[in-house]
């Protein structure tokens, strides 16, 4: 395994990552403003409130996407083994 190889493996890892993790992410972004939102025009000040639904929101997003993130990280995994550039 070259040097050039493994900053190809490096570089596709790292946009895998950003990938996989894109949609929770803007889930959670999106979900932060809305209740920022909510919160300012109600005037309601307990930060509580805003965490645990987004909580909740992003772990149902987490579980919800899983497979498809658990399948994702699969095929590149099998696709860096199935090249020779894992000795284990």
């Amino acid at each position: 395994m070259g040097a050039d190889y493994a900053v190809e493996i490096a570089k596709q890892a790292l946009t895998l990552m950003a990938l996989v993790s894109l949609p929770v992410v803007l889930i959670a972004l999106v979900l932060g403003v809305a209740i920022g939102l909510f919160q300012a025009i109600t005037s309601i000040q307990d930060q509580g409130v805003g965490t645990a639904v987004r909580m909740l929101v992003v772990f149902a997003a987490l579980a919800v996407m899983a497979p498809w993130m658990g399948r994702q990280i699969l095929d590149f995994a099998l696709g860096v083994m199935s090249k020779g550039g894992f000795n284990g």
